[in-house]
């Protein structure tokens, strides 16, 4: 089957989504970035600079500029006179993001609750949880329940006075939220979410450092049967670390590796 084309997965006329006002490769970039994120453009689909410039009605010099970050950021590969596509999810990657995720959500959490913000100060990030109840059982509203999601862990890296540290942790993240959008339909995935995010605010709101380190851990944790599961059920969005087995997955009767482990713990955030 020939590889699809970004101009079916773009769909109608995105020019409208355009401020003609401000640059136009940065915002060319984010609504790439965003449908790629969002499964909305699939791994492997070619890309063409003439055919994406044509479609939001602009020159190709910003679709270049957009394209070079879209590869920076890893989300698509270009091969030199050959072809651009987007860029499968990588195993191994996704294991060094997850060692940063862990590392600085731990901290911010911790820092929060030496802190002391207490229940009144952490009520703007409990009404984010709230919203994510109410449409946790909505298969319709699952990009709203990603949207809040990421709203959450920024609204407590901006509370701990860390906001841009966020923004690097998103950056480095695309990949990580393009397997969670995978997860996100599994039954059951979104109300675990909601608990995990529920019992980190408990937390916090208590000064409990030990039941921090626990709800957080619990958060962004999860099993390497739920990866093996969805490299099965998605294979064609996947690429195998080098040098493992299948799909890049330790054999069923080996001990996880350390990367593996990293791997399992994102299943749960």
């Amino acid at each position: 089957m020939p590889a699809s084309s970004v101009k079916v997965a773009v769909a109608a006329s995105p020019r409208h989504l355009l401020d003609r006002r401000q640059a136009m490769a940065p915002q060319i970039h984010r609504i790439l970035r965003d449908r790629i994120v969002a499964l909305e453009i699939k791994p492997r689909t070619q890309l063409s600079r003439a055919e994406i410039a044509e479609q939001f009605g602009v020159s190709q010099t910003p679709v270049r500029e957009a394209l070079l970050r879209l590869e920076a950021d890893g989300l698509i590969d270009v091969y030199p006179q050959s072809r651009t596509e987007v860029a499968p999810i990588k195993l191994d990657k996704l294991a060094e993001v997850q060692f940063l995720r862990r590392a600085l959500e731990l901290e911010v959490a911790l820092t929060l609750a030496a802190a002391g913000p207490g229940k009144a100060g952490l009520a703007p990030v409990q009404a984010l949880v709230d919203q994510q109840l109410a449409i946790a059982a909505d298969d319709a509203s699952m990009g709203r329940f990603m949207a809040l999601d990421r709203q959450f862990h920024q609204a407590l890296f901006e509370l701990a006075g860390q906001a841009e540290l966020h923004v690097l942790m998103v950056g480095r993240s695309a990949d990580l939220d393009r397997v969670r959008r995978l997860h996100l339909p599994i039954k059951g995935k979104r109300l675990a979410i909601v608990r995990d995010h529920q019992a980190i605010l408990n937390a916090i709101a208590t000064s409990n450092a030990a039941a921090v380190v626990g709800a957080v851990r619990q958060h962004l944790s999860g099993t390497a049967s739920s990866l093996d599961g969805l490299v099965a059920r998605h294979p064609d969005c996947f690429q195998a670390s080098a040098g493992n087995a299948p799909h890049g997955l330790p054999h069923a009767n080996s001990r996880p590796t350390m990367g593996h482990e990293l791997l399992s713990d994102f299943m749960k955030g």
